[in-house]
């Protein structure tokens, strides 16, 4: 049965060949190994993302799903559960880093095109994951951003 969750102790080997299966560097993940949510399918990680709440936002990166589960809806099942997370948590507003850009908007996330709040929320990314890696400017990685207000609207009017 498949199931998302956040990840544990026990993950982090997997999450490690996931990344580099990607060509992602895995060198921050024991620093923000339980900010990472999974994919599970019995024994299997199929993918990952971190997902970290600071300052009344949610940044995202490192969403990545092996290549064999790839099209499936699996990096967007692992988005929409760190999203419904940060917005149960009272965020507002969802910062995520990926490619490709109808990933973004199958999320309904937008490209965050002003170049001064780009410079701000990646300088913000790269404070959170210590390092000037994750979001550089040189990144092929794009800036992406969503309000969560009303994001996940409710399925039933009491």
């Amino acid at each position: 049965m498949i199931q998302i969750r956040k990840a544990n102790i026990e993950d982090k080997e997997s999450i490690k060949h996931i990344l580099c299966e990607a060509g992602k560097s895995e060198e921050y993940i024991l620093d923000k190994l339980l900010d990472f949510s999974v994919c599970q399918d019995g024994s299997d990680i199929l993918g990952c993302a971190c997902g970290i709440i600071k300052d009344e936002a949610v940044y995202i990166s490192f969403i990545t799903v092996r290549k064999a589960y790839r099209k499936q809806k699996i990096g967007s099942s692992i988005v929409k559960a760190i999203l419904n997370t940060a917005d149960l948590s009272g965020v507002k507003r969802a910062y995520m880093l990926c490619d490709p850009e109808n990933f973004a908007k199958y999320l309904r996330f937008e490209r965050l095109e002003c170049k001064e709040n780009n410079e701000l929320i990646r300088k913000q990314f790269n404070d959170i994951y210590h390092s000037s890696d994750v979001s550089s400017s040189g990144s092929q990685l794009s800036l992406y951003w969503a309000n969560l207000e009303g994001y996940f609207k409710p399925c039933c009017n009491f």
